[in-house]
């Protein structure tokens, strides 16, 4: 027994400095190698490929300089957490060229600094002895290179972090940013009215600008991309030319059409009588002048007079289809969960196919669908019966790829109001290109964009367009959203037991197996 003893003593004494040893080597270690154990199904707690990817790109040395309070209340504190791996992660893929800094403003007396790089004082709520206050903070970040930054303001969730945090560090280290315009003059939605938010999201990676067509001059040769949201006056013929030699070019075009426009207000539909069907339907983008329902849809209030009282109530309105049927073999929908399409029409493949065009549905109705023709009747107290319903599937937005031919195969037209300047170099084919057809334009307005899903559709749009695809798998991986399966009542009351009985009885079970070992190796010792 003394022997034993002697033996397990000695045991200790030389387990404890090698205990020490493993942890000081594993430290050093990981000074050098990086490596996480995330478990997630979806890897929430790892970069993407895309990330890495960028990280390993940087060749000079970037800062991150994180303008945080230390002593930030619940749920903010997380996201510092978060913050703080994320980027020990981006700097050991970026061979440490990128590097951080933690500063409190506050603690160290930067708050100028802080001011003067855009990252503002936040007020938040805490709790301080028993008592609601509010605390001022900073939870900012701003991405230092060359002479250059780039600030996330504000840091407020974790959700869509990793995607900020790659988009500024691509946007202050890029060179040049691509161009994307808008077109404007045929009563398009624009940036003053409905489109302020997706100026903003696309400010994060792009140049913005309008692009008004002038008689005799074609569209700039510095945009990638044009996009042509909701036109309801037609296109002359000069705009038609100066567009299909953009697409000549290689230019990318996104077109988000409404061939029939609704008023909600009026509660009125009509055919826009543009000719922008026939234009479109030339380069594959056909679109049918019809309304989709769906009933899987969103809900809206309206008002009901009963009697001497106005109620509000909210009722499903098939014209406002939820889309959650998505293409995942393409990139622009993939991960995708739902967007909403007010007021969308159905597009037709069969212009593409004529063309010799790839014809790829993006996103598309439900099994429970109805197309509805002129005259258009949508008020919302209008009963919908299972019989609207019967319509297969339609397609609602797609991509056409390929070699597109021109429309002018001779030359520019002979425009009225042109002053007879013929612009060299008149292509009647393109390169492959790429382009963009949605039959609804609504879907990128102020209003529809308040659903975060619109937003990465249509930023997974232009990002598909201007050929910058690794965005895109960061950006839908964060919009993801994660339902629970329908389980029977009896499976339901098993999982619930099984919770409340289940851990006491293995701690008493583990007991029992403890109190009977050490009664074994206690009955064997006196036996020796």
């Amino acid at each position: 027994m003394i022997r034993q003893g002697v033996r397990r003593g000695i045991g200790s004494l030389t387990a404890v400095p090698m205990l020490l040893g493993v942890v000081i080597a594993v430290n050093l270690l990981a000074l050098f190698f990086f490596a996480r154990l995330d478990i997630t199904d979806t890897r929430e707690y790892s970069l993407s490929e895309a990330s890495k990817e960028m990280a390993r790109a940087l060749d000079d040395p970037v800062i991150a300089r994180l303008y945080f309070s230390e002593d930030l209340p619940y749920p903010y504190n997380l996201n510092s957490r978060y913050l703080r791996d994320i980027l020990y992660e981006y700097r050991a893929y970026s061979g440490r060229n990128l590097r951080f800094e933690f500063v409190d403003p506050v603690k160290t007396d930067r708050e100028v600094e802080a001011r003067g790089m855009g990252i503002p004082a936040m007020q938040v709520n805490v709790i301080e002895k028993d008592k609601y206050e509010l605390k001022k903070v900073y939870m900012g970040v701003a991405f230092l290179y060359e002479d250059k930054r780039e600030v996330i303001p504000f840091v407020q969730s974790r959700a869509n972090l990793e995607y900020e945090l790659s988009s500024a560090i691509r946007k202050v280290t890029a060179d040049s940013l691509p161009v994307v315009g808008f077109l404007t003059g045929h009563s398009e939605n624009s940036f003053t009215t409905n489109l302020q938010i997706a100026r903003q999201a696309l400010q994060q990676l792009y140049e913005v600008q309008t692009v008004s067509i002038t008689p005799g001059v074609l569209i700039p040769g510095d945009i990638t991309t044009l996009v042509i949201a909701g036109p309801r006056d037609s296109v002359g013929q000069w705009d038609q030319y100066a567009i299909d030699q953009f697409v000549m070019r290689g230019g990318h075009l996104g077109v988000f059409y409404d061939p029939v426009i609704a008023d909600m207000q009026l509660q009125t539909a009509a055919s826009t009588q543009a000719n922008w069907l026939e234009f479109l339907r030339h380069y594959g983008m056909a679109v049918n002048e019809n309304l989709v329902l769906d009933a899987a849809c969103s809900e809206i209030a309206v008002m009901e007079q009963q009697g001497l009282f106005t109620i509000q109530n909210r009722v499903r309105y098939p014209f406002i289809p939820n889309i959650s049927d998505f293409n995942n073999e393409h990139l622009i929908g993939k991960d995708l969960q739902g967007v909403l399409l007010p007021f969308v029409s159905s597009l037709d493949s069969a212009a593409a196919q004529d063309a010799g065009l790839t014809f790829q549905w993006i996103c598309r109705s439900s099994e429970r669908t109805g197309v509805r023709r002129a005259p258009y009747y949508v008020s919302a107290l209008q009963e919908f019966v299972q019989s609207q319903f019967t319509e297969s599937p339609q397609v609602l937005a797609a991509a056409v790829t390929g070699v597109f031919h021109s429309i002018f195969p001779t030359g520019p037209p002979l425009d009225p109001a042109a002053d007879g300047t013929t612009p060299a170099d008149h292509l009647s084919t393109s390169v492959p290109s790429r382009m963009v057809i949605v039959g609804d334009a609504d879907f990128c307005t102020d209003q529809a964009m308040r659903s975060p899903s619109n937003v990465s559709f249509f930023m997974n749009i232009v990002d598909w367009l201007t050929q910058d695809e690794r965005l895109i798998t960061i950006r839908s991986r964060n919009v993801t959203t994660r339902k629970l399966d329908e389980v029977s009542d009896a499976k339901r009351r098993t999982v619930k037991y099984a919770n409340i009985f289940g851990p006491p009885l293995f701690v008493i079970c583990v007991g029992l197996w403890r109190w009977q070992s050490r009664r074994r190796m206690k009955r064997g010792s006196q036996i020796t």
